[in-house]
């Protein structure tokens, strides 16, 4: 699509100044506490209140992901980008070769709102989602970081969707052959981007920055909040919970996992209780 080939730009014009000392190259020890969910609805409720499903499925990456980094020092970006690349690799996503248009972004900013705010007012085709709604929970979502992925409906085949002056705008597939069946759909993710808070990052290893990035961006959801929550990457950010872990969790790649899993047209309920089932089959390992 036209709008990836110009992220480059947008990047290049919103770079932050470099800190090579924001961050800790390497991994500390640490011991993770997290509160397991006491029973199956609690477990359930913890997967609905992260999951982001968009016109009633989970949306997933089917082209090649291109990750890059920056905000921080040259030698951290590349040790970034080259993670992510490694996590998507291992979770069974295609990875495009060196040298791709970069589609997947990592930016680090003295404020992470007023660079997203930059990034949608210079690159709005990668923000043209049906529901404004999301845009709008976009900018005025609270937090250190703030998470963006782009989806295009697609049919089960990879036909993609156009507006239909017909239907009012409206998103139609043309069908490729004669069938009585109704046609299933999926969501495709064909960007994102994950800003965060440069003073968050303090303290953080690039591991757990890299992790914690992919894992919002192949699986689109948040943090789990409330009375339960996951032993999850996506939480780092949140305080006097637990330790933060250091890498992916074993909840983590049990999610990326069961995502990636099979049909991407597979309703969000089914896919739901398939998570919800893979997450218990882990706790009680």
């Amino acid at each position: 699509m036209a709008h990836l080939t110009s992220i480059s730009i947008v990047i290049a014009s919103l770079s932050t100044v470099a800190m090579p000392a924001a961050v800790s190259a390497q991994d500390r020890d640490v011991v993770v506490k997290g509160r397991r969910p006491p029973n199956h609805e609690a477990t359930r409720t913890m997967v609905q209140q992260m999951i982001r499903p968009v016109d009633g499925k989970l949306p997933r990456w089917q082209i090649p992901i291109c990750p890059v980094a920056t905000g921080l020092s040259e030698d951290a970006n590349v040790t970034l980008a080259l993670r992510m690349r490694q996590v998507a690799k291992n979770s069974g996503i295609r990875v495009a070769a060196p040298g791709c248009s970069a589609n997947f972004l990592l930016a680090f900013a003295p404020d992470s709102l007023s660079y997203i705010k930059a990034f949608v007012s210079r690159l709005p085709s990668a923000f043209n989602e049906p529901k404004q709604s999301q845009k709008r929970a976009l900018l005025e979502s609270k937090g250190p970081a703030r998470v963006w992925v782009s989806t295009v409906l697609h049919s089960e085949d990879g036909v993609v969707a156009i507006a239909n002056p017909s239907f009012n705008g409206a998103a139609t597939i043309k069908v490729r052959r004669d069938t009585n069946i109704p046609v299933q759909t999926r969501q495709d993710i064909e960007f994102g981007i994950v800003v965060i808070d440069s003073s968050a990052a303090i303290g953080k290893s690039l591991n757990q920055l890299a992790d914690y990035a992919i894992m919002r961006g192949l699986s689109a959801m948040a943090s789990a909040s409330g009375p339960y929550y996951a032993n999850s990457i996506t939480n780092i950010f949140e305080d006097g919970r637990y330790e933060n872990p250091r890498e992916l969790t074993s909840f983590d790649l049990s999610v990326l996992k069961t995502l990636y899993r099979g049909g991407a047209n597979v309703p969000v309920n089914s896919k739901v209780a398939e998570l919800v089932r893979e997450v218990e089959k882990d706790s009680n390992e």
